[in-house]
């Protein structure tokens, strides 16, 4: 994970990804999968479901 607490903690966080010193592919893979964790596609359709029927009976 990355974090930083101050404004020259992220600069120098910057710099390190644009220098290529960060590997983002796994940083981006482990955020997905997070994601997907959390919210699977069965849930985000279900949601989605379930509000289109309450508004659509209004």
């Amino acid at each position: 994970m990355i974090s930083y607490g101050s404004v020259e903690q992220l600069a120098t966080l910057l710099a390190s990804v644009v220098a290529g010193g960060i590997e983002l592919q796994s940083i981006v893979a482990n955020g997905k999968r997070k994601a997907l964790d959390r919210f699977p596609p069965e849930r985000i359709a279900d949601i989605s479901v379930s509000l289109w029927s309450s508004v659509s009976r209004h």
